[in-house]
């Protein structure tokens, strides 16, 4: 039955995107005015050097997998990266919207499980050199790594927090499928 909850989340979360989508709680930036923001959730900017700075890791661990020439692909009629970056933006969407019930439901993580959380990733490496190494080669700073860490716990613990009564019978997987 937990399987069926890595079914039921995304779904719900689709839902309640295109929801508050319709009533206008997340908009898409249309006003060249407005340059450094490239969408607002809920009254609250997601800003171009935001996004920039997501997409970049984001494009460096993709590069890593498949190779720099990625870029230069299509799908769907439509060049890879604007269809990487669309979904780097809707992940960021859900994100913001994602942290904003979390606060509502005042889900916080302490320091010391983040900083738990950042000394297992770190060990990974087996140095201290190697660690900073792979952080270089994203682009990315320790501190933002740290917060990244403390965004996904919260988000875990979310989830987990809006699951923990959901139960799926037998019967209702049978009928879905």
């Amino acid at each position: 039955m937990r399987g069926i909850k890595k079914y039921v989340i995304p779904v719900v979360i689709i839902i309640a995107l295109s929801t508050l989508w319709g009533c206008g709680m997340v908009v898409v930036k249309e006003s060249e005015e407005e340059k450094s923001i490239v969408a607002r959730v809920d009254g609250e900017a997601i800003t171009k050097e935001e996004f920039d700075i997501i997409f970049n890791v984001f494009k460096i661990q993709e590069e890593m997998k498949q190779g720099s020439d990625i870029w230069d692909k299509t799908y769907m009629g439509k060049k890879y990266i604007d269809l990487a970056k669309e979904q780097v933006l809707q992940q960021m969407i859900e994100d913001k919207l994602q942290l904003k019930k979390a606060a509502e439901l005042n889900i916080s993580i302490p320091q010391e499980e983040i900083d738990e959380e950042f000394d297992k990733f770190k060990k990974l490496f087996n140095s201290e050199e190697k660690f900073v190494e792979y952080l270089s080669n994203l682009e990315m700073e320790q501190d933002y790594f740290k917060e990244s860490i403390k965004k996904s716990l919260i988000l875990n613990n979310l989830k987990e927090n809006l699951t923990k009564e959901t139960e799926i019978t037998k019967e209702e997987v049978e009928a879905y499928y």
